[in-house]
């Protein structure tokens, strides 16, 4: 099962993820996050672990320029796109893209996924509409969408429910972040 640790914002977090079994780290680039991650803490991130995980930089409506150049600098593995990005967007990036996808109960599935066949992506993030802590995605859809594309779960996972999201969904892979951090607020 691929883990991804999302919001990792120094070393000693990278690599105590990593020990305990982290296939990806998420580096927010996005300003405005409480988990947004500095371009030297990034820069010591990416050279210790290079190789060692899968670097993932997170970014949301950035300019392509910016996400290319921050990609390529950290040499990221992947890019994950949290925004409005376009299709043709997606296909400009010079990394491997995890496309996020915001899944509304009030949507059908067979519309989501139509959404998502429009992107050229490595894989996609499955998250909830609607953020906040409590709520898990829609656990049927999401099982759904897994088995028709390759696609991180995200979204209201913790300690307590994560083993049952898993064997559940049956995802590429889980992508936690608020439900491991230690502050809790």
């Amino acid at each position: 099962m691929n883990v991804k640790i999302c919001g990792v914002r120094s070393l000693e977090v990278a690599i105590a993820a990593q020990k305990a079994g982290a296939t990806h780290l998420g580096l927010n680039f996005i300003r405005s996050s409480r988990r947004y991650v500095g371009e030297v803490e990034a820069a010591e991130i990416a050279r210790h672990l290079h190789g060692e995980v899968k670097l993932v930089g997170v970014f949301r409506d950035m300019p392509l320029e910016i996400v290319n150049d921050i990609a390529v600098r950290h040499q990221l593995d992947y890019v994950q796109l949290h925004g409005t990005e376009s299709p043709e967007y997606c296909r400009r990036v010079v990394a491997p893209v995890i496309k996020a996808v915001l899944v509304d109960p009030s949507d059908s599935t067979a519309r989501i996924i139509g959404r998502m066949q429009q992107y050229t992506c490595e894989l996609f993030l499955l998250d909830r509409a609607v953020q906040g802590r409590g709520a898990v995605i829609d656990l049927a859809v999401a099982r759904e969408i897994a088995a028709s594309l390759p696609c991180f779960v995200a979204g209201g996972l913790t300690v307590e429910n994560v083993a049952h999201v898993v064997t559940f969904t049956q995802p590429y892979g889980i992508d936690v972040a608020g439900g491991v951090e230690l502050d809790h607020h």
